[in-house]
């Protein structure tokens, strides 16, 4: 199982030097998630990574640069889902890599774009929104499975998001998801390097 981490919306002090990090420790995927950027921004902030993690790194939105960078997958939001021009953009860029975010597996289901990936939430109470709370069965993992046998459908890698953390991780592996989305478990601990490769250890204790 693979994990995923995705950026806060704000961008701290501390915040690339611990993903610079992080990349270097073996996170599969960087989402660089900031509502209030620009493509500049963006720019500036990939090029603050050395070239060799750009093909882990993935953009919330910017989807202009990806002709810039073509080693950076691209992460469709609610909206862009509902843009047809957009979606036809983006199915001739080809992305190195495309997912975007569910909230139900029914949703998934009637998905039709081909994804490399999705993230489904919240599989558990979230730990950066309050309130935000498990609305997802882990167990409907097994099932979209046996769905998509009977109906001959490839399905994307499912990647759990929402409060995922250590305690969560067995349930995510008994259930069979295919990576692990963290942030708050991550950003909002006291030393977010250490909580990342306490969840990487345990995850390769299990494999």
């Amino acid at each position: 199982m693979d994990l995923y981490l995705i950026t806060p919306p704000q961008t701290g002090r501390d915040e690339l030097p611990i993903a610079r990090q992080l990349l270097e420790r073996g996170l599969y995927k960087l989402h660089i998630r900031k509502p209030g950027y620009t493509n500049d921004d963006y720019r500036r902030y990939i090029l603050s990574i050395p070239a060799p993690f750009h093909s882990r790194l993935v953009l919330h939105g910017a989807g202009d640069l990806l002709s810039e960078f073509p080693a950076i997958g691209l992460h469709l939001r609610s909206d862009d889902k509902k843009n047809a021009a957009l979606l036809q953009q983006v199915v001739r860029q080809c992305p190195a890599s495309l997912s975007s975010s569910f909230h139900g597996w029914e949703e998934i289901m009637e998905e039709t774009t081909r994804y490399d990936y999705v993230f489904i939430s919240p599989v558990f109470d979230s730990i950066s929104k309050q309130g935000y709370k498990a609305a997802i069965d882990p167990a409907g993992r097994g099932r979209l499975a046996q769905w998509a046998s009977q109906h001959t459908k490839t399905l994307p890698r499912i990647v759990a998001l929402g409060g995922v953390n250590a305690a969560g991780v067995p349930a995510l592996l008994e259930n069979g998801f295919d990576g692990a989305a963290l942030l708050g478990a991550v950003w909002e601990s006291g030393d977010p390097v250490a909580s990342y490769e306490a969840i990487a250890r345990l995850l390769a204790a299990s494999s």
